[in-house]
């Protein structure tokens, strides 16, 4: 059993393929980054801002700790808000490589 099909919430302090599976799986995630040592390119930056603003990426231990306590008690509430779900597309469809017909892609390649 992998390890994020373990816990409710994943939390990331990085710009990780974890975080990415977690968003591409639709498991409630949150990303905490050093707003000093990341930096976004103009493509990018649309996307991670809403992101900021539904919630899920937050720059300071403050803004994390204030959601986390804001959270607790309805995770789901939260992770199936309009906001959240328009932030986790514009996310996912520009960094998570999925198709509902993967299993086609795999029968391709393996037919080559």
């Amino acid at each position: 059993m992998n390890i994020i099909s373990r816990h409710r919430l994943l939390i990331f302090n990085y710009n990780s393929t974890g975080f990415v599976e977690g968003m591409g799986t639709n498991r409630p995630s949150l990303l905490f980054l050093n707003k000093s040592i990341t930096k976004f390119n103009n493509n990018e930056k649309h996307t991670y801002r809403l992101l900021e603003n539904s919630g899920i990426l937050h720059f300071t231990q403050k803004s994390l700790i204030r959601h986390l306590i804001k959270i607790q008690h309805d995770l789901d509430s939260w992770w199936e808000s309009k906001e959240v779900l328009i932030a986790r597309k514009q996310f996912c469809k520009k960094f998570v490589n999925y198709k509902d017909n993967y299993l086609d892609g795999y029968i391709k390649v393996i037919n080559q």
